[in-house]
């Protein structure tokens, strides 16, 4: 039992790691697109696809954090732990909800 612990807590630790490379990728990429938007001097575009790009990768990593925590809380199930969870998946979800918004609203902008 404990080697599946172990397991478990790989895991959790893996889907964290790949949550984390996701905000970083999508905050890299959103750089990069924001240095070559200033270089082409575009001040007169909008800069809606930055909402775009970096918002899909925060919605997926969230949903990465949010796995890793699961399995966490599997090994572990204390009250306690049980409650962090639950407030960590109101919080979540609450991200998730107005990342979503941003991004129709960001892909309206676009599509005028």
């Amino acid at each position: 039992m404990e080697q599946i612990d172990q397991v478990i807590d790989y895991c959790a630790y893996g889907f964290e790691i790949v949550g984390a490379a996701l905000v970083i990728w999508g905050g890299l990429e959103a750089l990069v697109f924001i240095i070559r938007h200033i270089l082409k001097h575009r001040t007169h575009e909008r800069l809606e696809k930055i909402v775009c790009t970096l918002g899909h990768k925060m919605l997926v990593s969230l949903d990465f954090f949010l796995a890793g925590d699961l399995l966490s809380t599997i090994v572990s199930p204390t009250w306690d732990a049980l409650g962090k969870l639950g407030a960590l998946i109101v919080i979540r979800t609450a991200l998730s909800y107005f990342i979503t918004l941003e991004i129709k609203n960001a892909k309206k902008e676009i599509a005028d």
